[in-house]
């Protein structure tokens, strides 16, 4: 791509940041934090029992209680400013000033730089844009809502299947729907093995990372779901010898899939 489209998707991804955050800190919730009777959808976090679920999403701020702009329907969320800040009483909300806003824009830039196809670019910066939510959604709360999750995904089926129409490559959509099935029962798999280690949120995830990584071929898919898992083991491990974690201690799994679907998807074009 021209630099010039390159710069106006990472400025245009920038933009969007502040909704982005406003995701984030509505759907950073602990399960710690939840009232009786109000409870979300399954998201990455299966040790928990039904009776700790957490609110569905933040209503205001926990430490004024003002309520965030937007709270719209199913937690639909309104712009909150890159400074990171409550409105009214200025209380840190969310990521540090302006890094969400840098991530969506580097992500977006990058696949922009790497990705030649408009509507394969649309798609994959609808998925790198909800990645930069749910990345930061269960760094905080270790947990992937289906509220993310699940509209990720049939956004990410019906972009590809414009860019499919458009190309006239119908088989190349269904080969991805097939590769995301693919990848989210090899982690459904691995959550039947090990449930401390990943929970469903992960496993709805892979549909989403598996579908984009087998737009582009189902050995690409494999590569990407493997360099995820790969790459997560060594952040463990240097966690680990750095003291930074224990060994009881888990991890989110969620921004080592997206971040191993990012290089895959980059180093293919």
């Amino acid at each position: 791509m021209p630099v010039s489209v390159i710069a106006i998707v990472a400025l245009l991804a920038a933009v969007i940041g502040p909704l982005l955050r406003g995701l984030i800190v509505r759907y950073s919730v602990p399960y710690a934090d939840a009232p009786d009777g109000d409870v979300s959808n399954d998201g990455d976090g299966s040790r928990e029992d039904v009776s700790a679920r957490p609110p569905a999403w933040r209503r205001e701020c926990p430490a004024c209680c003002q309520a965030l702009p937007g709270a719209g329907w199913r937690g639909v969320a309104g712009p909150l400013a890159p400074t990171g800040r409550c409105p009214r009483c200025t209380a840190r909300l969310g990521p540090a000033p302006w890094v969400v806003e840098i991530v969506a824009a580097v992500v977006c830039g990058l696949l922009a730089w790497r990705i030649t196809e408009p509507w394969t670019l649309v798609a994959l910066c609808w998925l790198a844009l909800a990645g930069v939510t749910m990345a930061f959604v269960d760094v905080a709360v270790h947990r992937l809502p289906d509220p993310l999750t699940l509209p990720t995904y049939l956004g990410l089926l019906m972009l590809l299947g414009v860019a499919a129409l458009v190309g006239g490559e119908a088989g190349r959509w269904g080969a991805a729907f097939l590769a995301g099935l693919g990848v989210a029962a090899f982690y459904f798999v691995l959550v039947l093995i090990s449930p401390a280690g990943m929970g469903l949120g992960d496993v709805k995830l892979g549909l989403s990372t598996g579908t984009a990584l087998g737009w582009a071929g189902w050995t690409v898919a494999v590569y990407g779901a493997a360099f995820g898992i790969l790459i997560g083991g060594l952040a463990s491990l240097v966690l680990l010898a750095t003291r930074r974690v224990g060994r009881k201690d888990e991890l989110p799994h969620g921004p080592f899939m997206l971040i191993g679907a990012l290089v895959m998807v980059l180093a293919v074009g």
